[in-house]
């Protein structure tokens, strides 16, 4: 039973190691659709409110959604519909959740902030 326990441990990683790893890396794809970087002001937004779960050391799920430590590895067509989600989930107030909110409070984006991710989401629709 303990040599099928960690056998199916084995697959479950090494599975879940082929999902995450692309078969190539579009920088080295000549031709690629390779996206923009986060501006700074956007970053500090990010800083505040999302790095802690959603970077590659953060929360597994809240990683499944949006990863930003693979930002730059998106197209720019995936930049987009990843910023039209975050700006969505900012301004109904499902990000950052209220949990996080309560033991974070500086966590919660304000007007400025607002209008800076919309700002961005809008450059990257261009």
């Amino acid at each position: 039973m303990k040599k099928l326990i960690g056998l199916s441990v084995v697959i479950l990683l090494f599975m879940f190691s082929l999902i995450n790893t692309p078969a190539f890396s579009q920088s080295d794809w000549k031709g690629a659709d390779v996206g923009k970087s986060i501006p700074d002001d956007v970053k500090e937004i990010f800083e505040q409110s999302c790095v802690k779960c959603h970077l590659e050391s953060g929360n597994f799920k809240a990683k499944l959604h949006f990863n930003l430590s693979r930002w730059e590895k998106f197209s720019s067509k995936k930049q987009a519909k990843k910023a039209d989600d975050v700006l969505y989930q900012v301004t109904k107030e499902k990000m950052p959740p209220e949990k996080f909110r309560l033991t974070h409070p500086k966590s919660t984006p304000g007007k400025k902030e607002i209008k800076t991710l919309k700002e961005w989401n809008e450059s990257l629709h261009k």
